[in-house]
């Protein structure tokens, strides 16, 4: 840009080159240094170089911003003359596209050149979570850079559930000329303790941009009304002004241009009982009561198949559980429950473990024993108290009753038939005798006693043989 004026002179001065408007980038708020290409002045007609000065100096200091400069052949200030701007400024920080169906507040601080938030507009929530804010510095560097370019408010947002970020982050009503994306934004940078020690504090400059913002002397059409809009089959369109916006339906998931069925079932997020199967469904599901359960689905109440009809045998024990049953053979039966069989053969009868088969008919001790064997039995073994009480209860008032204890071996030794000593439990009545040698449970007053006996005479005897076990 040329600004010549002329004078009478004896040597005339000719402008030769004058500098066009400079543009410097610095990489700090407080500005740069001046610099530019020199002028160039000579006198005619020698052609000799004229020396220059100017309005400022090379290297002086500059603020960001337009510094015009005047230079002017030294002695010739109302001369002809040179003007040239100087523009100091920083790499422009390019702001990303304002989220989809949310907004992007920027504002500039003592330690950023742009500083951002963005926000969803309160009927929806960010696809993932954003940073809480993005800073732009002096060397037009985005950060966090990996955040970027920054989640869209594609995610319908449903009343009651968990938002991604606090209520700073989300506005109601339209986003054009909306207030209150300018107070969160403010209350936010104060939230997060960026007006530090040290630094001016503050934040100016404060822009918001909507996502497809309209201009104000545009026409708003109805697309949803008009049937222009590009929502999903699944989506429900919401008109803006300018453009419309497009919400997945419950039960569906996507941006609202594209939806994909939610699986409730897969994602957890179903009603459904403990104790019920979900079923997918296009934007829905179902429920059903497991097996052993009644209700709706989202409710269900265990069945009591004991207290209906189960599948225990008639000798079992049926143990309600929930969701099922069980089955467990009474005393005296072996088997799963469901199909039972009595532990004991026919004419024995089970008690703790074994199986006793007291005879109808007397025999010899001997006879006896081998009539046991035939059953697959031994004479009763009374090892103890209890044994011998069981025997008592079950004696049906025979008189003298054959066991298994003898000193055949030895005279005066008594040991059972299987080897065992006659041990510290014994019911004796009487006296040994050499020619006796055979024992016999004895009806003496109410009770029985254990004598020795002849093992030629002839007694009722107790068979006993361990009880059958589950298969």
């Amino acid at each position: 840009m040329f600004k010549k004026s002329q004078r009478c002179k004896r040597n005339a001065l000719n402008l030769v080159s004058c500098p066009a408007d400079t543009r410097i980038t610095v990489n700090s708020p407080d500005g740069g240094l001046l610099d530019w290409t020199d002028p160039e002045f000579r006198f005619q007609p020698s052609n000799e170089l004229a020396n220059h000065e100017c309005s400022a100096n090379k290297g002086d200091a500059a603020a960001i911003g337009t510094r015009n400069v005047l230079c002017w052949a030294e002695g010739f200030a109302d001369g002809t003359t040179c003007d040239f701007d100087i523009v100091i400024e920083a790499p422009e920080c390019v702001v990303p596209t304002p989220p989809l169906n949310g907004a992007v507040t920027c504002g500039v601080t003592e330690g950023a050149q742009k500083y951002c938030s963005i926000s969803c507009s309160d009927g929806y929530d960010f696809a993932v979570q954003p940073a809480d804010v993005y800073r732009c510095g002096w060397h037009a560097v985005w950060h966090p850079a990996e955040d970027l370019p920054w989640p869209d408010c594609s995610r319908f947002y449903r009343p009651g559930r968990a938002r991604q970020k606090n209520e700073l982050y989300y506005y109601s009503g339209p986003c054009a000329f909306n207030e209150e994306i300018k107070r969160d934004f403010l209350r936010l940078y104060t939230t997060l303790g960026d007006c530090s020690a040290g630094i001016r504090c503050g934040v100016t400059d404060i822009e918001v941009t909507c996502h497809g913002e309209m201009s104000t002397d545009e026409e708003d059409t109805h697309e949803c009304d008009d049937g222009t809009h590009s929502c999903h089959a699944h989506a429900t369109c919401s008109n803006t002004p300018g453009g419309h916006t497009c919400a997945c339906n419950p039960g569906y998931r996507g941006d609202g241009y594209t939806c994909a069925d939610e699986d409730e079932c897969t994602l957890q997020i179903d009603n459904c009982d403990e104790h019920a199967t979900c079923a997918n469904t296009p934007g829905s599901y179902t429920c059903a009561c497991f097996g052993g359960f009644s209700g709706d689905g989202y409710t269900c109440t265990d069945d009591d198949e004991c207290a209906q009809e189960s599948t225990c045998d008639e000798h079992a024990t049926c143990n309600n559980t929930l969701g099922s049953y069980t089955c467990a053979c009474n005393e005296g039966y072996t088997g799963d429950g469901n199909t039972c069989t009595e532990r004991c053969s026919s004419g024995f009868e089970y008690w703790n473990e074994a199986c006793y088969y007291l005879s109808p008919n007397r025999k010899s001790f001997f006879s006896a024993e081998r009539d046991c064997d035939s059953r697959r039995a031994k004479l009763a073994v009374v090892p103890d108290s209890a044994t011998h009480q069981y025997l008592i209860e079950n004696a049906k008032s025979k008189r003298n009753i054959w066991i298994r204890l003898s000193d055949r071996g030895q005279e005066g030794e008594f040991v059972w038939s299987n080897g065992d000593s006659l041990g510290s439990f014994h019911h004796w009545k009487g006296h040994n005798f050499p020619r006796a040698h055979c024992v016999a449970m004895m009806k003496r007053r109410g009770t029985y006693v254990l004598g020795v006996k002849l093992c030629a005479a002839n007694c009722n005897y107790f068979c006993q043989r361990t009880a059958a076990t589950n298969p």
